[in-house]
């Protein structure tokens, strides 16, 4: 052991608790936090649960702030994203001895890391992953004597921790028993750096560790979870399939649709959903967030042991297109049988509890299957649409306003003469590297027909793009020449149509 590892050993025990007088956790520490570079979200006083739907993707400015400030939150922090990602280690253990042990190899192996308790010995260490998008790791699950579990957990992208609040088990707020203050004294970008490798290393560590002290691996538990997305081993050319190029999002959207109590669909969608990602840790999130609705879920570890199973098998894979034609063929059997089963009565709650997609320009524009935008003749609305959509495919503010970035696809249905002087003053005024807003940005130069069979072909093209997120129609009534307006049956096939769009690539369609 070192000098310093000694010190910092020898000086804990003096905690630095944050007690909130008024209970504004959120507004007081969370400021500093954000100021500090870290991702925050709300969480619900007296627990560990975040206070806000959507809180995965959240990444809240300090506008966003007091609609949560001065009502008793506390502060979380969200792992495996951003500019700094936070990667934290939770030491999920009540056997002291072992989590001494374990601090003090992270200390001389990773550095000496900000360390937050909240019921002892179990606590968590911070650290910053050498890059975003981690997924969460897990050692194996060991028992003691008394039947109590320990285990040691990375957290990732989809992930949150809680930074400061009050313990929903002691009733006392959380302590930072480190030297250095806490996170609200330490920039995110000052946490020590910790590889994938050394990922891998604490986990064996830690079991290494617990088999020491006496601990047993829990009978069927899985082995440790370890994965930052590895491609799957690639099948002979007889057995490969193509994926179908769906966002996790969209998987997500189709997995809701599904029964996960169904123990063939369940399977099948775990090999589907894992197929169509290559294993990736958020594709496996996914499918135990959706499994963990199932009265017969068993858990975590159940399911990796499982997930790593699917990267080894042989043979033609089970892809997402099996989901895709399964539950088409149950909807249209539905349908057909007309027993009333496609609708139900839904408990508010139950609306209130699903988490709204954020929206892709701030208070402006939601994320939905169609929006439009409509004014007199000759006021600007291309201008307006090229500048809104132009700045969300490069990831720019809008009019002060937070942008979601995704690819656009723009339908000049007006002809391009004009729009191309538009396009070219844009990109002047914006001083943007035109090649990476060529990867971004894709028009076409032509008018479709979206009353006729046009919008079959056109999504083709769409989603050989990329993951576009908006396709603009400029404007509605060039793409339905002869149609009248106020016929439902022309508007009615038009707007199916832009449905089918949207349904094939996932983007929203914005009609001008």
């Amino acid at each position: 052991m070192d000098v310093t590892t000694q010190a910092v050993s020898v000086a804990r025990g003096a905690p630095t608790a944050v007690p909130a007088a008024d209970g504004d956790y959120f507004g007081r520490q969370g400021r500093q936090l954000l100021a500090g570079g870290y991702l925050i979200i709300p969480i619900l006083s007296g627990s560990k649960r975040p206070a806000m739907p959507g809180w995965q993707k959240a990444q809240l400015a300090a506008g966003d702030m007091p609609p949560f400030c001065g009502r008793g939150y506390g502060v979380g922090i969200l792992c495996g994203q951003g500019d700094q990602p936070v990667a934290a280690i939770d030491v999920d253990t009540m056997s002291e001895p072992l989590a001494a042990a374990f601090v003090r190899w992270c200390e001389v192996a990773l550095g000496v890391a900000c360390e937050r308790v909240g019921k002892a010995p179990k606590l968590l260490l911070t650290y910053r992953a050498e890059s975003d998008g981690w997924g969460k790791a897990t050692s194996s699950t060991y028992v003691d004597a008394g039947g109590r579990e320990h285990r040691l957990e990375i957290l990732g992208r989809g992930q949150q921790f809680v930074a400061y609040s009050t313990h929903p088990d002691t009733g006392k707020p959380y302590e930072w028993t480190d030297l250095l203050g806490g996170l609200t004294e330490v920039l995110a970008k000052d946490l020590p750096v910790i590889t994938w490798a050394q990922v891998r290393a604490a986990l064996a560590e830690f079991e290494r560790l617990a088999t020491k002290h006496g601990l047993a691996r829990k009978p069927g538990a899985a082995g440790p979870l370890a994965s930052q997305a590895p491609a799957a081993v690639g099948d002979p050319l007889d057995t490969f399939e193509p994926k179908v190029g769906y966002s996790i999002d969209r998987a997500g959207a189709l997995l809701r649709r599904v029964d996960p109590t169904d123990y063939d669909r369940w399977l099948r969608a775990g090999m589907a959903l894992h197929h169509e990602f290559s294993g990736s840790p958020d594709a496996f999130t996914l499918w135990d967030e959706w499994s963990a609705k199932a009265s017969n879920y068993v858990g975590a570890e159940d399911l990796e042991h499982r997930w790593a199973g699917f990267g080894r098998q042989s043979g033609r894979p089970t892809t997402l297109r099996w989901l895709i034609k399964a539950e088409n063929e149950k909807a249209r059997a539905t349908e057909v049988a007309g027993n009333g089963k496609r609708f139900r009565i839904q408990k508010p709650s139950e609306l209130m509890s699903r988490p709204t997609p954020p929206d892709i320009v701030q208070g402006i524009l939601p994320r939905s299957a169609l929006a439009a935008i409509f004014s007199p003749p000759g006021v600007g609305k291309s201008f307006l649409v090229l500048d809104l959509t132009a700045s969300v495919a490069m990831g720019r503010k809008w009019r002060g306003r937070r942008v979601r970035r995704t690819k656009v696809v723009y339908v000049i249905a007006e002809g391009g003469g004009g729009f191309r002087k538009r396009v070219r003053a844009w990109v002047n005024h914006s001083d943007i590297d035109v090649d990476e807003f060529d990867q971004w940005f894709g028009l076409i130069d032509e008018a479709p027909n979206l009353l006729g069979d046009d919008y079959a072909e056109l999504a083709e093209r769409i989603a050989e793009f990329g993951d576009v997120g908006i396709v603009v129609f400029d404007t509605t009534a060039q793409v339905t020449p002869g149609a009248n307006e106020n016929s439902a049956e022309d508007m009615g096939r038009m707007l199916a149509h832009c449905n089918a769009i949207h349904q094939a690539t996932g983007a929203q369609v914005l009609l001008v």
